[in-house]
């Protein structure tokens, strides 16, 4: 299938193909839009963006945008490597989230057109936001029929973090409104606890006999709205779920639109959020956001796995190593009865 990719703007690039047409900005290598076709024909943008460019460093949602070197928290900012102690900005609370306030998110990154998308790469020069080594990382967007796939790759001259992930909201309505009426599954056992912070607390819960087993497919405002104290804790879901199969790890469906999402990764984690601190920013075609008005799935390694299992983290990455993963998109009409 022919994907055509044209350069809107000097930040803007448009990718397009029978099934998905995609458009990306040089800040943050971020998604900004996913139109597709709902149950009747009609074109809906199933993910949230702002009104305008400069509304994504004003708001720092991190919509849409590649995060890192590290995805999620560090707690207090600081971590340990090779005997030498490091300390990354914070920005979150009383933590770092993301790779600190110079994130990648908030960076313009170089690309090129390819047969079947859009390649973003930047360097992250030594000691940026306090990580170690210099750090090159190409984000390689493939249009793949009704998939969006996303391939990460990143090395280091000397040994550092990576955590990489994309931080796109889906709305399947093509609104920025709640998504109580959305219906979810999760292939995972387990999900990690957090704390009022949102930080990982290094507990992690059987999901069985609880609000936070979408094993089976059900509505996500049943979860959204419950007592448990996770939830209220966190002001909806913002867990780390911990994958139990190898693909096709997540599915969301929107009843209204008719349209499905499935998800699947190479990483051992989604961090599921639905935007519980938005509300009241302006997005596309001036529509104001809603809490709850999206949900992310942040394909990545456990969070703060530097401190709680320092021997044997996942997210150092080696020098001469590539850290080299895959996050993908399918979206399509769900066929009913």
């Amino acid at each position: 299938m022919k994907t055509e990719v044209k350069e809107i703007s000097q930040e803007i690039i448009c990718a397009k193909n029978d099934c998905l047409e995609v458009w990306f900005s040089t800040l943050g290598a971020a998604i900004l839009k996913v139109l597709v076709k709902d149950k009747n024909g009609q074109l809906q943008d199933v993910v949230l963006g702002y009104e305008h460019l400069e509304d994504y460093t004003e708001y720092q949602g991190y919509l849409g945008a590649i995060v890192g070197r590290c995805a999620n928290r560090i707690r207090e900012g600081k971590f340990s490597l090779n005997g030498k102690n490091y300390q990354i900005p914070i920005n979150n609370g009383p933590n770092a989230n993301h790779g600190g306030p110079q994130t990648l998110a908030f960076q313009n990154f170089s690309w090129r057109a390819t047969d079947t998308g859009v390649l973003f790469y930047i360097a992250s020069p030594d000691q940026e936001a306090g990580f170690p080594g210099a750090l090159m990382l190409m984000v390689n967007y493939v249009l793949d029929g009704d998939t969006l796939r996303i391939k990460l790759v990143a090395a280091a001259d000397e040994d550092t973090m990576c955590n990489f992930t994309n931080h796109v909201y889906i709305n399947l309505s093509g609104h920025p409104k709640k998504i109580h009426d959305h219906s979810l599954q999760i292939k995972a056992s387990r999900y990690g606890k957090v704390d009022e912070y949102g930080m990982c607390t290094g507990e992690v819960a059987l999901v069985d006999n609880t609000v936070f087993d979408f094993n089976k497919e059900k509505n996500l405002g049943e979860a959204l709205k419950s007592d448990d104290e996770q939830i209220l804790t966190a002001k909806g879901l913002d867990h780390s779920f911990l994958l139990s199969a190898q693909s096709e790890q997540a599915v969301l469906y929107c009843p209204e639109t008719g349209i499905e999402c499935t998800v699947s990764t190479t990483l051992p984690v989604f961090q599921v959020y639905t935007a519980n601190y938005c509300g009241g920013e302006r997005g596309k075609d001036g529509e104001i956001f809603e809490e709850q008005c999206g949900i992310c799935f942040e394909a990545q390694y456990l969070p703060d796995e530097i401190n709680l299992n320092p021997l044997k983290a996942a997210t150092i990455l080696r020098k001469g190593e590539a850290w080299n993963e895959e996050i993908a998109f399918q979206f399509k009409v769900r066929e009913t009865c």
